[in-house]
């Protein structure tokens, strides 16, 4: 069985940090990654630490439907995006 999607959105931030360092996790392309804003932020050093990068370049960050544009720091973090309802 392959997982494909992941929600972080009451996990520790530990986890989250495990779980984006490739040295801790070897990730396939296109995983869905489900996470609130303020820790995505936290654990990424607001979107400038660079040991997460690599499996944040294979994640399709799953945003929520109230975002209407992503910023430029976020875009180059992530490849891909995804702007959708989280619940829906």
């Amino acid at each position: 069985m392959i997982l494909l999607n992941f929600d972080f959105f009451q996990a520790h931030e530990g986890y989250l940090e495990e779980f984006l360092l490739d040295t801790k996790t070897c990730l396939l392309n296109n995983v869905y990654l489900y996470v609130g804003r303020e820790l995505l932020e936290k654990v990424t050093d607001n979107f400038t630490r660079d040991a997460p990068r690599l499996n944040c370049s294979k994640i399709i960050y799953c945003y929520s439907d109230y975002v209407t544009q992503l910023e430029k720091h976020v875009k180059d973090y992530f490849f891909h995006t995804d702007i959708r309802s989280w619940f829906t």
